[in-house]
């Protein structure tokens, strides 16, 4: 799609408000759902309350069961051509209020999903309030559920808020999995670039892939293989603000027993950037095996 604004959806709330484009719950419809070959651009998000937000997801799945088997597969989220396609424009300066701008989200799912060739660009978020969640996300996978995530192209995802978080909810993130399942989580054959946070002073990070796995006693396995990640900027002069092309997130006891497979992949980040940030091209928080 091309244009700005073509769908402008407003309200005026003391707490961040939610919009949707597609909205399934998967359990109510069958137990094999796909979502596939839709466009979805040219939506612009306000509230005018400048404390609150307003966020949007333009697909989001929730729900399913163990027999679930789901795709979300070759759609078009925002634009190819137009800068702020899909774009969230409160200032969302209020304490505890969030305004976050998703292309896909996946949550709350129980059984397999595969998200697959989809296309995600020129989303932005025009908050300039640091409340953790507060950013703009590609894809979110954050469930009970395992997901393969492959062969997406997500790129001009931005943002200019001041969210600090350098774990999970950080200001700009291309793929955010957060897995507690234990199986076999694959992310591989995606693209991630031009990703960029323009606040000039906070700590803020932008990061390529983040993923965070089960910490069971039982011994699982992640692969991570075969994405290309380039073109990542920040515009703080924050010598605390951080530049990651994939962040590994290990917790718990048991996390010696959580394998995580990086291979493949091809990270350029740090090209054109002046000012004092960290880059991590591969970045490993807590103890584990990789």
């Amino acid at each position: 799609s091309s244009g700005t604004g073509s769908i402008t959806i407003s309200g005026s709330q003391t707490t961040s408000m939610f919009s949707r484009g597609i909205y399934v719950t998967l359990a109510d419809i069958s137990d094999a759902d796909n979502i596939s070959n839709n466009t979805i651009g040219s939506v612009t998000l306000t509230n005018t309350n400048s404390t609150s937000g307003h966020c949007f997801r333009a697909i989001e799945t929730a729900g399913g069961s163990a027999s679930t088997t789901a795709t979300i597969s070759n759609n078009s989220i925002g634009s190819t051509v137009t800068p702020n396609s899909i774009q969230t424009t409160s200032a969302c300066t209020g304490a505890g209020n969030f305004q976050s701008n998703i292309g896909i989200q996946s949550a709350v799912i129980s059984g397999s999903m595969i998200l697959s060739g989809n296309t995600i660009s020129y989303l932005h978020n025009a908050a300039t309030g640091s409340q953790g969640g507060t950013g703009t996300y590609g894809i979110n996978a954050q469930s009970s559920g395992y997901f393969t995530i492959q062969n997406n192209t997500i790129y001009n995802l931005s943002t200019t808020c001041a969210n600090t978080s350098v774990t999970d909810a950080g200001a700009v993130i291309g793929i955010w999995h957060t897995a507690t399942k234990v199986a076999t989580h694959n992310i591989n054959g995606n693209t991630i670039y031009n990703l960029s946070n323009t606040h000039g002073t906070a700590a803020v990070s932008v990061c390529g892939i983040y993923y965070q796995g089960p910490t069971s006693a039982t011994a699982n396995t992640t692969n991570i293989n075969s994405n290309f990640i380039h073109s990542l900027s920040i515009s703080s002069n924050s010598a605390s603000a951080v530049l990651k092309g994939i962040q590994i997130f290990n917790t718990g006891a048991s996390s010696t027993n959580n394998v995580r497979n990086l291979y493949n992949n091809i990270i350029n980040i740090g090209n054109g950037i002046t000012n004092n940030c960290t880059i991590y091209g591969i970045y490993e928080y807590a103890s584990g095996s990789s």
